[in-house]
């Protein structure tokens, strides 16, 4: 039951750290590169269950402000490093299909293994030619960067992790 469940999270947290560190020379080299580019600069990255709290739901629909991490049901992985490591030629591409759960991308891991009807989610605010951009992807969906349509429009604040099943 919950203590399995725990000790599973657990070794799936130190799996990730360990990711985490070992990718930090990729992540120094891929940055280097990207930023001397202006290419794609990870600015923030969330991953797991992005819903909205139910008061925070009116302003998040509403589009009145930024959505923050404390506005989301949570709980939610901060994956910008892994993700940022993952750009090649100034491009993400993380294909998407019924059996490709971004928990298993390194660093990753799903934050809420106990609640497999949970959908999961990845929120991505980037820089591209410096601009800022935002998507967001359920797990099993193909995750494709930079695009135009993400471009947030110049003078607008982000819309933050807006996740579609807000509205379900």
């Amino acid at each position: 039951g919950n203590e399995g469940e725990a000790k599973l999270l657990a070794m799936q947290v130190e799996q990730a750290k360990r990711d985490v560190e070992n990718m930090q020379v990729q992540l120094e080299k891929v940055l280097r590169r990207e930023r001397a580019a202006r290419g794609v600069i990870v600015k923030k990255a969330l991953y797991g269950d992005l819903r909205l709290h139910r008061d925070s739901l009116e302003e998040g629909l509403a589009g009145k402000r930024t959505i923050e991490a404390d506005d989301l049901v949570g709980p939610v992985l901060e994956v910008v490093g892994p993700l940022q490591s993952l750009v090649e030629q100034h491009t993400i591409v993380l294909p998407g299909g019924a059996s490709s759960s971004k928990a298993d991308l390194p660093g990753f891991y799903n934050p809420n293994p106990l609640n497999p009807e949970v959908e999961l989610s990845l929120y991505v605010l980037y820089e591209f030619k410096g601009h800022l951009h935002e998507v967001i992807v359920g797990d099993r969906e193909t995750l494709s960067l930079p695009y135009r349509r993400h471009a947030i429009p110049s003078g607008k604040a982000p819309r933050g992790p807006f996740s579609p099943s807000n509205v379900a």
